[in-house]
């Protein structure tokens, strides 16, 4: 699937009555979705969750859309009234709205259409009057990329945190004609204040300026936590973020820079959106200038209007390390590309050019075959920058190499002067592990430029003179007793014996990831690796702290000018350990997958199941979160087949409970551990199968519902189990024993099958139980078996030439997922098959039917796809599992919904404009939100968005 191009088209409304619109074709692919804060700030399309189907319910939508802000939106409203009715006093209004809003070539278009229909209705005082309405439109204003003296205030007072003032500057400098880009910038400033109606002002005004360019929105779906850096900048730190596609994995990833605060909760300051993630960040001095890769150039930025002030040619390779001093037009910039390192100035010059000398130990796997086979090539390669830094003026450049060796430049000198010293190498590659580098990983001069500060990987610490090249001391990377002690019994037991560390503890104890300098270069800050923090005076070697544990997020370092160091982790979480004081976690980790959606066969409840992570689970129809424990120690193992129904593992039992209700049916003691705790609900019937892992084996119960009687069922061993949907059979079977029917009443066996099955599924009903056996797991096919459990036919088989995912029964119908794309339908009473091969069956892991038999649910890693049960599987509608805990539901229409963070998860990239921009998905939100999407799409409706999409 890819992202839809949104072009907000508001003339031409004439299919915009209740009836269901046409659809783009299936090979458009999927929008976004997500919805708005409705229970804080009122929702622009809630009341019409069920259409409108008179002009007067549309004329009330347009009043209510205008009253909260999103004045285009109403606009639309009043063009569909004017669909309906065709009177002159609609058609007016709707030009009236269009104009309010900046929509002048919408209001044209709106005219235009009107004096068509006047003109065949041969109303010649009404074409009059529409014309002279045409010779008053005011005109498109061309667009300027110069920003005025009250906008570029504007900018400068939300950069240094006076959101007042600026809200206000905006207001003047954007009072006539604004860009697109200012006008987004204003909304979202206004949002941030908590004023939810200017800001939708500010969108909807930035939505029609796009439409008078001519520009279209492409809506993206993306995962916001992944961190790759953080840095320190004037007012707090700044994260920088990569925006992964949430579903549509051929979408183009974004980038982003957080400005946050450096205190415990404090909220988002600001986002800067970029069309790429960037891999390196940094900032000027006076952190007034961004600099960051992008597409193997470098991108100087200013802070506060985001404009772009130099853009360097593009060089051979990406951008892999990074070092800036000074500020304005003497800041410099040594980025370091692929193996070549460039001196840039402020103005984007390439100033100096420098490549190492040397060669570095490597290893290369090449893979041979499926599973883990492959050839190691060891080999040295040439040496490759790794670390940089320069003085203030630039007038000295130090080069990390992958070698182990520091090149110090001068600006008098070409050649460098090597920084080396003696350490131990261990040659393990032959072994099939990573080379054993001690490569710098950080590099620092010290103000006054006469020092330069080396952080290795080893853990090393080496301080040059920055003139001569002189070694003036090595501090070794061997920790202290007490480190040692700590580090070494950092996974030990709480009844577990100290002991003191040993001689390669503590060597290993000093060895780093990732390393940071302070500005001053009189502190180090080494660790990384998921083992912590180490804190040392880069100075004397002085240990200053130690913070252990495998949650901390140490995957990026900064240290500042006072002496604390912010860390932050690829999950989002964010800590920061002030001098002399504990490491405070500013934010938690964002949930983590892998996520395995699941959704209730009427299509109604959708919850993601995570490792480790509480399960979040949406009613899409009422649009609300269910409550399915009752704390946080409470885990949820299973839902029935239509939500009704929820197994909780309570820490000391397996609760069985109605969900509305909240109340326990059943409670089943256990000492089995949730992780090794499974549980199955038999369709309707109310039987509950159990399989519960403890310490003396697995046991296996079945429960009946609503009585919460149980039995316990003679089952043995580690073995793959399925019940039956009315609860009368278990399948139990293994790769190498056959597959057994059991009767639940009396245990006993009613069956004895093939063996090598590698799935089994039963009917609903429980009449029909099917499998597929792998005859060899080393090449792809199988045999697809069924039979009646009435005694009524013997077994029935076909072929099929590929592995299998997924297999599932409705009705008398057998489904299989197979892996090469197709999904086989098969009934065994008739012996009719069907192989349906089709592109949206690509990476799906799960197939189910809905209960109404309309639709098919695919699952995929984050994402169920609900599509037609017809033969061309046409699309209706995707609900993604978001990394908060939320939901976004998006459907072939472009119309969307989801949960209150959803829209935080979308970015808009507009193109067309003459300023192409990535812009938060708020700019769009009100114009394709349609709350209750999930239950019309279910219906078969293929719902419009509030704006119309499409080019």
């Amino acid at each position: 699937m890819r992202s839809i191009a949104l072009a907000f088209l508001l003339g031409s409304l004439g299919t915009c009555g209740p009836q269901p619109t046409e659809a783009p074709a299936a090979e458009e692919g999927v929008p976004v979705a997500v919805v708005p804060q409705s229970v804080v700030v009122g929702d622009v399309n809630a009341a019409t969750r069920a259409g409108c189907a008179s002009a007067a319910c549309w004329r009330e939508q347009a009043g209510e859309a205008a009253r909260l802000g999103a004045v285009d939106v109403g606009a639309a409203h009043l063009g569909r009234a004017y669909a309906l009715e065709r009177g002159e006093a609609d058609l007016f209004a709707w030009v009236d709205a269009l104009v309010d809003g900046g929509g002048s070539r919408a209001a044209r278009a709106a005219l235009d259409e009107g004096r068509a229909a006047a003109a065949q209705r041969g109303d010649a005082s009404l074409v009059a009057r529409i014309d002279a309405r045409i010779a008053a439109l005011p005109a498109i204003a061309a667009r300027t990329s110069e920003l005025s003296g009250s906008l570029r205030r504007a900018y400068d007072s939300e950069l240094a945190g006076r959101l007042e003032d600026a809200a206000n500057e905006f207001a003047q400098a954007l009072q006539a004609n604004g860009e697109p880009r200012h006008l987004a910038r204003a909304a979202d400033l206004q949002w941030r204040r908590g004023d939810p109606a200017g800001a939708r002002r500010w969108w909807s005004r930035a939505r029609a300026r796009l439409h008078d360019l001519g520009a279209t929105i492409d809506v993206v779906a993306v995962e916001t936590w992944f961190t790759t850096q953080v840095l320190w900048q004037p007012n707090g730190l700044a994260l920088v973020r990569r925006f992964t596609p949430a579903f549509d994995y051929e979408a183009q990833s974004a980038g982003a820079l957080d400005l946050v605060g450096a205190v415990a909760g404090a909220p988002l300051a600001r986002r800067l959106h970029f069309a790429g993630p960037p891999e390196v960040v940094g900032l000027s001095g006076d952190g007034l200038t961004l600099v960051r890769d992008e597409d193997k150039a470098l991108v100087f930025q200013d802070m506060s209007s985001e404009t772009v002030l130099v853009r360097t040619p593009a060089q051979a390779e990406r951008v892999h390390a990074l070092a800036v001093v000074g500020s304005g037009a003497d800041m410099r910039v040594l980025a370091a590309h692929g193996d070549e390192t460039v001196l840039w100035s402020a103005s984007g010059e390439a100033l100096r050019r420098f490549s190492l000398k040397g060669t570095t130990p490597t290893i290369t796997r090449v893979y041979t075959g499926e599973g883990s086979y492959h050839k190691n090539i060891l080999r040295d390669s040439p040496t490759w920058p790794v670390s940089l830094a320069l003085t203030p003026d630039a007038g000295r450049i130090a080069i990390g190499g992958s070698d182990g060796k520091v090149r110090l430049f001068d600006g008098k000198r070409d050649r460098p002067r090597e920084l080396g010293f003696a350490w131990k190498y261990v040659e393990r590659r032959h072994r099939g592990a990573n080379p054993d580098l001690n490569s710098p990983l950080a590099l620092r001069f010290s103000p006054d430029g006469a020092r330069l500060v080396a952080v290795h990987k080893h853990g090393d610490v080496l301080i040059w003179n920055a003139r001569t090249g002189a070694k003036l001391k090595h501090i070794p990377p061997t920790c202290s007793a007490d480190e040692a002690r700590r580090w070494a019994h950092r996974y030990a037991g709480p009844d577990e014996p100290e002991r003191e560390a040993t001689r390669e503890e503590r060597e290993d104890c000093g060895r780093a990831v990732i390393a940071a300098l302070s500005p001053s270069a009189t502190l180090a800050a080494t660790g990384g690796g998921l083992t912590g923090l180490r804190l040392r005076d880069a100075t004397t070697g002085k240990p200053l702290a130690l913070h252990l544990g495998t949650d901390l997020p140490d995957q990026s370092f900064a240290a500042a000018s006072s002496g604390a160091v912010a860390m932050t982790d690829i999950y989002g979480a964010v800590s920061l350990l002030q001098p002399g004081g504990a490491l405070q976690a500013l934010t938690p980790k964002s949930r983590s997958g892998p996520v395995r959606p699941w959704i209730s066969r009427d299509g109604r409840v959708f919850a993601q199941f995570g490792i480790n992570e509480p399960v979040a689970a949406w009613d899409l129809v009422a649009r609300r979160p269910l409550a399915l424990t009752r704390g946080d120690k409470e885990q949820v193992l299973a839902l029935s087949p239509t939500a009704a129904r929820v197994a909780v593992h309570t820490g000391d039992a397996v609760e069985l409970r109605d969900v509305a209700a909240g109340t326990t049916l059943a409670r089943v003691p256990t000492r089995a551990s949730p992780f090794g705790s499974q549980v199955q609900f038999a369709g309707t019937s109310g039987h509950v199968l159990l399989a519960l892992e403890a310490e003396r084996g697995r046991t296996f119960e079945l429960v009946e519902l609503p009585a919460g009687t149980r039995r316990p069922l003679p089952i043995e061993g580690h073995v793959s189990v399925q019940l039956a949907g009315d609860g009368r059979h278990v399948a139990v079977w293994r790769q190498d024993l056959p597959l057994k029917l059991l009767r639940v009443a009396d245990g006993k066996e009613v069956a004895s099958l093939d063996d090598r099955v590698e799935s089994v599924a039963f009917a609903p009903d429980g009449t029909l139980v099917a499998w597929v056996q792998q005859l060899d797991r080393e090449q792809p096919g199988a045999k697809l078996r069924a039979r009646r459990l009435d005694g009524a036919g013997d077994i029935q088989e076909i072929d099929l030439d590929a592995w299998t995912s997924w297999l599932t029964v409705a009705g008398d119908e057998v489904l299989v997922l197979r892996q090469d794309n197709t999904l086989t339908r098969w009934r065994p009473g008739t012996g009719a098959r069907v192989d349906v091969k089709h592109d949206a069956l690509a990476g799906k892991s799960e197939v189910a039917v809905a209960e109404d038999g309309k639709h098919l649910f695919l699952t995929r890693y984050g994402s169920v796809q609900v599509y037609a049960d017809d033969a061309g599987l046409t699309p209706r509608l995707t609900v993604v599992a978001l990394l908060s805990g939320g939901w976004l539901a998006v459907a072939r229409t472009g119309a969307m919904d989801g949960s209150a963070d959803a829209p935080e998860h979308l970015i808009a990239r507009v193109r067309g404009a003459g300023d192409d921009f990535v812009a938060s998905g708020r700019l769009v939100w009100d114009g394709v939100q349609v709350a209750g999407l999930v239950e019309r799409a279910l219906a078969g409706e293929d719902v419009a968005p509030p704006l119309r999409i499409g080019r």
